[in-house]
């Protein structure tokens, strides 16, 4: 008798505790709502200069951190004679500590000495919205990443 007691609770509890799980979930799921990760589509500008502030030309930079859907992948250009650069647009999702931009001398003396490597961290970046999204895609952004880089030792 006991058995048979202990048996009929444990399915009465069961069916107590499966009832009050779906109840809890009955005002969650609406038509309007949206699933998915929070995208933004970023775009990187700046300038690199030298000690005494003239524009390098030829400097290759490159963004890293970036996650694509396929994978970590990076951005890559290279400044024009003015100094100045601008990448092509990248969708991801919001970015962190985890993007870094990269600025790297490749052409030796060509551009008036060689330059030291050097780096930007995500957050020493200056972000502007340009256009505002809905849902999930919270809109466009440009980056600016302002480095002036030491002679090489």
């Amino acid at each position: 008798m006991r058995k048979k007691l202990l048996h009929l609770s444990n399915k009465v509890l069961s069916a107590l505790l499966v009832s009050m799980g779906f109840a809890s979930c009955e005002d969650i799921i609406k038509s309007e709502d949206e699933y998915g990760t929070p995208t933004v589509d970023y775009h990187i500008v700046g300038k690199v200069t030298g000690p005494e502030g003239n524009p390098i030309k030829g400097i290759r930079v490159t963004a890293r951190g970036f996650y694509d859907f396929n994978g970590r992948t990076q951005l890559q250009t290279f400044t024009d004679d003015e100094g100045k650069f601008a990448t092509e647009s990248i969708r991801d999702t919001w970015i962190d500590d985890g993007l870094r931009v990269v600025f790297e001398d490749v052409d030796g003396d060509d551009n008036g000495g060689k330059f030291a490597k050097d780096s930007l961290f995500s957050h020493e970046l200056q972000s502007k919205l340009i256009e505002k999204g809905s849902g999930w895609f919270k809109g466009k952004y440009e980056l600016t990443a302002e480095k002036q880089l030491r002679k090489e030792e």
